[in-house]
């Protein structure tokens, strides 16, 4: 048994040398090099993707907008663009509230870039067009709008804006083309039958216009363009009495250069 218990005592002694010593978790190895990471380095940042710094700038610019702080909202808007210039939701949305105070160059200008960037959105041609028509480029609005009608062959506010605009620049037949395209999709449009009106008005076609005048009221009757309009369309086929009933009350409109 002595001699057992010996034997026992060198073995475990021998199995201890061959292990490993533990080492010192105390601190970290010396030769390991190490060092705490950013931000709490204080040298490194973390850098922010420039679609968030614009939709950041983006909600402060929705929120300032909410309080009334219209032109603190603008240099958010701004800002926002200046982070993500290829964002083209972001340019259209500066370009409608430059509309807004009226900078009809400014608008225009993140109009274009907006409708370059996103050349499906419906919306962006929309708006190029009523900016060059405000700005009398007659021509490169009607552009827009027939972009518009090739993108949405359906679009009401397209149809009626090309057809007052077709009007305007005097194509009677284009007119009234787009207008009863507008009227077959919408039946109940006031606009598209007072443009009609308008048009057949200036064509001398004076029972229709009456026509398309009278259907106007049915859905409005107290359009006061209409009334007016009407009245001198009775006016110009002689039908005095009639004109004089659509024109009671009404003394202070004015109808030179009506048509």
């Amino acid at each position: 048994m002595a001699f057992l218990g010996f034997f026992s005592f060198v073995f475990l002694a021998l199995l201890s040398a061959c292990a490993p010593a533990a080492p010192d978790l105390a601190l970290p190895p010396k030769d390991l090099a190490w060092e705490p990471q950013a931000p709490f380095r204080g040298q490194k940042k973390v850098e922010i993707p420039p679609e968030a710094k614009a939709m950041g700038h983006f909600a402060k610019g929705q929120s300032l907008l909410g309080q009334g702080e219209f032109n603190q909202a603008l240099s958010e808007f701004e800002a926002a663009v200046r982070a993500d210039p290829a964002n083209a939701f972001l340019r259209f949305r500066l370009a409608t509230l430059y509309l807004r105070r009226g900078d009809l160059k400014n608008a225009l200008a993140e109009t274009q870039e907006a409708a370059r960037l996103d050349p499906k959105a419906v919306d962006h041609r929309l708006l190029l067009a009523g900016l060059y028509s405000s700005m009398g480029e007659e021509s490169k609005a009607v552009r827009e709008y027939e972009e518009t009608l090739r993108l949405d062959g359906s679009n009401q506010e397209a149809l009626l804006y090309l057809g007052a605009l077709h009007l305007k620049l005097g194509d009677f037949d284009k007119a009234t083309s787009r207008l009863n395209q507008l009227l077959t999709l919408n039946p109940n449009s006031i606009l598209g039958h007072y443009y009609l009106g308008r048009v057949r008005a200036r064509s001398q076609l004076y029972l229709a216009a009456e026509e398309s005048y009278r259907k106007a009221l049915e859905l409005n009757p107290k359009s006061e363009p209409v009334l007016l309009e009407l009245a001198l369309v009775y006016e110009l086929q002689g039908k005095t009495e009639e004109a004089v009933h659509e024109d009671e009350d009404r003394p202070d409109l004015l109808r030179e250069g009506r048509f």
